[in-house]
């Protein structure tokens, strides 16, 4: 049985997914406001690089406050998750 490739998320990922710019996002980063990346790309330039777990849960927590779209957004991505993606 062939295991579907992990999901990794980028800038551009988060920003579709979240709906905050990159700019923010990348400040965010440098603020300590985003979790550290579970991988950093080495070609070039270094490249965070997030588990779309990771990204999830960040993000579950970041909304759970706020009232609109985004948590029923999150909820249909998250079901499209891997089994077992819940590992931390």
């Amino acid at each position: 049985m062939n295991a579907k490739p992990e999901e990794l998320l980028g800038y551009d990922a988060i920003s579709e997914l979240t709906g905050v710019s990159v700019k923010t996002l990348r400040a965010w980063k440098a603020r300590g406001k985003l979790p550290a990346p579970d991988y950093v790309v080495l070609t070039g330039n270094p490249v965070p690089a997030w588990k779309a777990i990771t990204i999830a849960k960040w993000n579950a927590r970041r909304t759970a406050s706020q009232p609109g779209p985004e948590p029923a957004a999150q909820a249909a991505w998250e079901a499209d998750l891997p089994e077992g993606a819940d590992n931390d």
